[in-house]
Parts: structure tokens; C-alpha cells; sequence
């Protein structure tokens, strides 16, 4: 049976705050085997497999800070090595980094670097809350809306009835896209009928009468 090839520019993700310091190195550079205790084999880790692609590193700022100068390193002289190995190694790899903490506050408590930080920002986009967004509850709710009515109950259709002026000022806690996708999904598990009223969604809309049991699907 032929086998696909590799994607010419693949694209990965590391989320940083998953592992420890001394495994997330081993996650992004590779290890030699024996390099510590459960290394029984040799690993390219994340970026030798991704020549000419992308690696994305969600929520930098969670990056240990004993792990900054080596990252650091592979940005500004494209060199690294593998944990427990001498030989330096070559990468070309994009780097695309995201985070929800303020890294200016972090360098000033000593939790990130300045200079990975401007290394790092070279192109920053900078994304605001949902509540800060205009209209930026209604379309990401209704878009939600549609992808769980696809999945749950693909023979109808469901939407919410114009609370506009309650999505938009409401605040869905620190979580913004995912606290929305949360209510959003209550609303559409409880809704009776074809559409979902405010009384299926959760207090933080402004709906103090919400309802507390499933409800049958008409």
C-alpha cells in the first residue's frame, strides 16, 4: 500500500504549559537515548522534522524561564542541540508564538526575557476580548450555534432569537471564546422548539431564570 508523503511545509503545535521544563525541552529539541532516565531512544522532538514549516508555541509565556535562552538561541543563530547530545544542529523553522498573558508584566517580574520577547515580536497581532469586540459575541455564538446544531441535532435548525444587546455586554468570565462556546451549548442541549431563548442560556447573560434540566426535543 503507498504511503503519503509528508506535507512539504507541515505545521505543529507545542502547548507549553503541558510539561515539565526538563520534557518540554525534550518535546521541542529531541533527546539522545540515555540522555536521562526513560530515554531509551533516540527522538528528533518538534523542530528537525519540520524543515521549511511551522512550529506554533501556544501560550509562550508559560515557557519555563530555564528553557528561554535556548529557544532564544534557535531564533537568532537557527542552531540547537538535542538534550544529552554535543553536536549543534541546523534548523529552518518558522516560529509562531501566542499567549494570554501580558509579556511586558512578565519581564518586569522576571518571568520572560526581554530579549526573547522582542525576538519573538517582530509581527505581533494582537487579538481583544470578545467584549471588547463589537459584535464579536453574536458572530462567534452564532457560528456556534451552527456547528452544534451540525453535530447534535443535524435534521433541525436552531438560533438564538436576537440578544444581541445581551451577548455583546455580557462577560462571559476570564475565558471569553470558551465560556461563550459553553453557554452557547447549554443553549442549544435545553432549547425546546426550533430556537434558543434567553431562559436556556447561563446567570452571566442576564438570565437569572435559566433553566435548570434538559428539556425534551420537539
Amino acid at each position: 500500500m503507498p504511503v503519503a508523503a509528508a506535507p512539504a511545509n507541515p505545521f505543529v503545535t507545542l502547548h507549553c504549559p503541558s510539561l515539565s521544563a526538563e520534557l518540554l525541552e525534550s518535546e521541542l529539541f529531541g533527546h539522545v537515548e540515555g540522555a536521562f532516565t526513560g530515554a531509551v531512544r533516540d527522538t528528533f522532538g518538534k523542530v528537525a522534522p519540520r524543515e521549511g514549516g511551522t512550529l506554533f508555541l501556544d501560550e509562550i509565556g508559560d515557557l519555563p524561564l530555564a528553557l528561554q535562552p535556548k529557544l532564544l538561541r534557535l531564533l537568532q543563530e537557527r542552531c540547537y542541540e538535542r538534550v544529552g547530545e554535543t553536536h549543534t544542529r541546523v534548523s529552518n523553522v518558522r516560529m509562531i508564538a501566542a499567549t494570554n498573558r501580558n509579556l511586558e508584566t512578565e519581564i518586569v517580574t522576571g518571568r520572560f526575557r526581554e530579549d526573547l520577547y522582542y525576538r519573538l515580536n517582530v509581527i505581533e497581532v494582537r487579538l481583544p476580548p470578545l467584549r471588547e469586540a463589537h459584535g464579536g459575541y453574536l458572530a462567534v455564538s452564532g457560528a456556534f450555534v451552527t456547528c452544534l446544531c451540525a453535530a447534535k441535532t443535524p435534521s433541525r435548525s436552531r438560533g438564538l432569537p436576537s440578544p444581541r444587546a445581551t451577548l455583546c455586554s455580557a462577560t462571559f468570565g476570564r475565558g471569553t471564546s470558551v465560556s461563550c462556546a459553553n453557554a452557547v451549548e447549554r443553549g442549544v442541549i435545553l432549547a425546546v422548539g426550533s430556537l434558543v431563548k434567553l431562559v436556556d442560556l447561563p446567570s452571566q447573560v442576564g438570565n437569572p431564570g435559566r433553566r435548570t434540566a434538559p428539556q425534551h426535543w420537539n
